[in-house]
């Protein structure tokens, strides 16, 4: 069965960056075809007549993707849904075969990963997904709580009321996973509030930089989900903090906001999870 998610799901993205993705997540083994095939199917649609593009749903602009951009979404992906554990090693030979390319293009995905550091690489010994040290958790939360803070600083200024009635439903839908024990949707939705929050800054260089820093965070809370079921008592916790984040925001109370934000990133700092890394 396919799983899927929604956009900005597993994190945050800008809107120039979501509009060069897919609309959903499909963590699924890919359909990767040749080069060949893929050139002359976009050479076929350009030069369909505008109405006949139309009825065939083919998009008039056409973006190239290639192997090594695709495959470093999907290897991205799999580190994020923590099918790569944190601390696994990347077989090189395996994977390719997986996705069914080259080593080529993986390892020019494994370079761009590395660099995002979701992959951390050993001479002579080989790729590894990056586990995140207790100091490296601890600054990825103290510079949460600054630049959210800020964000929510900023959003009391800028909020509209779409914005905070899109909050709200994201809290509702974060109260009803709770209710099912549904801790994935829980994260799901904990992260699309933390998207609003930001967006509403109107700031896409701090939205870049939180999204960098949620997604360096994301195999860990997944580990954690499995590790501690008694997370799921803390959940009516989140939401009521996160509806008096949206309470400050409505009354366009940036200081309320900004000290509400702090408080509650570092309320959820994975004390549990340093212990069993330090």
């Amino acid at each position: 069965m396919i799983k899927t998610y929604p956009p900005g799901a597993l994190g945050f993205y800008p809107q120039q960056d979501r509009d060069s993705f897919s609309n959903t997540f499909i963590f699924t083994k890919p359909k990767v075809i040749s080069v060949q095939k893929r050139d002359k199917n976009l050479k076929e649609a350009k030069f369909l007549p505008p109405e006949d593009k139309m009825k065939a749903k083919i998009p008039t602009r056409i973006e190239y993707k290639s192997l090594a951009d695709i495959a470093y979404r999907i290897i991205r992906d799999k580190i994020l849904i923590c099918e790569l554990a944190p601390g696994s090693k990347i077989v090189e030979e395996k994977l390719a075969q997986e996705m069914g390319i080259s080593r080529s293009p993986l390892r020019k995905a494994l370079t761009k990963l590395e660099k995002e550091e979701f992959v951390v690489v050993f001479p002579r010994k080989g790729t590894y997904v990056k586990k995140l040290s207790p100091q490296e958790i601890k600054e990825i939360y103290d510079l949460r709580r600054l630049l959210e803070g800020f964000a929510a600083e900023q959003a009391a200024h800028f909020i509209n009321g779409n914005q905070l009635k899109k909050m709200k439903e994201i809290c509702k839908k974060h109260r009803s996973a709770a209710q099912k024990n549904d801790l994935l949707s829980c994260l799901i939705h904990n992260m699309e509030f933390h998207n609003a929050l930001v967006e509403a800054s109107k700031n896409t260089k701090l939205l870049k930089m939180v999204n960098n820093l949620h997604l360096q965070l994301q195999a860990m809370r997944l580990q954690d989900i499995k590790q501690s079921p008694e997370i799921i008592g803390a959940q009516e916790e989140v939401v009521k903090e996160h509806l008096a984040i949206i309470d400050a925001l409505s009354k366009n109370n940036p200081k309320l906001a900004k000290k509400l934000v702090e408080e509650h990133i570092m309320r959820r700092y994975p004390q549990k999870s340093i212990e069993l890394r330090g």
